[in-house]
């Protein structure tokens, strides 16, 4: 993978009730090629930046029903996916700086898992189920057929635990926290999801058929990216607070070796209070750790909206070793005004 030049940033603007989308210059947030960051026991510090301008505005329709949802995924590692309530998509290509339109989804997705297989293709789950939404068109495909230059929407069975109903709490158990995509050496890809007490299940794109790998859970919450540099797995650690990122090999059939713990975000100031974190693979072993703050105004007062964006960087251990840690590079911090809904791509 070639490094990113941009991160994406997206927020739900509750004022003008539309998506803009901004373009994170990824380099700001990392030293000079060859300039070693300064000690961990003196961490640069956090540097106040200002968000520039939208490059483009997604705006949803408004109904009676739905105040204009939309989901964001990541597509080839440079264009975005945004699909609206209606299950309408449109990709959007910063480099090109074109608009085309996508196949409709079979229904849509809320809070999707979005699972991208190669540069082209894009397989969108359900990650939560509700009373009101019929599993059986949980799980589409965008997948690019090269003969007509255009993508196609596929519908796939839902996965084995889609209703695994709970009588007692009236709920549906099945909703995952974690997913990523597993090559299967043979030249294909499975897609992995899973949760503690639904273990992990597999889909093979190439058969199109789920099966269960084990009762195990995936040690990601949310995503687990694939860095070919180390043939591991990096993602935010299901299993620490917030602002821990790990690395596990999920070549194994069976369960997979224990996470590595490589990087743990220092304390943040008692106000601060966490949201959400990302994960951006950038390429070439860096990352951007981006977490989402809030701080409560006392006498009622809108509170205070920011998100923090980190580079990270994994090295090999002085003197030629295999143990492999994380390097902190600069660290961002971007004022959030009227906003809410928020992802990094």
């Amino acid at each position: 993978m070639s490094l990113r030049r941009f991160v994406y940033l997206v927020v739900n603007d509750t004022r003008r009730r539309d998506f803009p989308l901004r373009r994170i210059d990824a380099s700001r947030l990392f030293f000079p090629k060859g300039s070693r960051p300064p000690p961990a026991v003196s961490p640069p510090p956090l540097e106040d930046a200002r968000l520039p301008p939208p490059v483009i505005r997604f705006s949803p329709p408004i109904t009676d029903t739905c105040n204009g949802d939309m989901e964001f995924m990541l597509l080839g590692g440079s264009k975005v996916v945004a699909a609206d309530h209606t299950g309408r998509c449109v990709l959007y290509d910063p480099a090109a700086r074109t608009v085309r339109s996508l196949p409709e989804l079979s229904a849509p997705k809320f809070m999707a898992a979005a699972l991208p297989v190669g540069d082209d293709d894009l397989y969108i789950l359900d990650k939560h189920f509700h009373l009101n939404i019929s599993r059986d068109d949980c799980f589409d495909a965008l997948i690019f057929n090269e003969d007509e230059g255009d993508w196609d929407a596929y519908s796939f069975p839902p996965p084995p635990y889609a209703d695994t109903y709970d009588p007692n709490s009236q709920r549906f158990r099945a909703h995952i926290i974690s997913y990523a995509v597993v090559g299967d050496g043979r030249g294909g890809s499975s897609i992995w999801v899973s949760k503690e007490g639904l273990g992990t299940h597999s889909f093979n794109v190439g058969t199109a058929k789920w099966r269960k790998v084990g009762d195990w859970a995936l040690p990601f919450w949310g995503p687990g990216g694939y860095v070919r540099e180390h043939e591991l797995w990096f993602g935010l650690s299901a299993d620490e607070d917030d602002g821990v990122v790990c690395a596990a090999d999920l070549t194994e059939r069976r369960q997979p070796a224990a996470a590595r713990v490589l990087w743990r975000d220092p304390p943040t100031p008692p106000e601060w209070k966490g949201k959400s974190s990302f994960l951006v693979h950038l390429g070439c072993s860096r990352f951007c750790l981006a977490r989402f703050f809030y701080i409560v105004r006392p006498g009622g007062m809108p509170c205070i909206k920011f998100v923090v964006f980190t580079g990270l960087e994994v090295e090999r251990s002085y003197g030629g070793g295999e143990e492999l840690h994380m390097v902190k590079h600069r660290s961002h911090r971007y004022s959030l005004v009227n906003k809410l809904i928020h992802w990094v791509l």
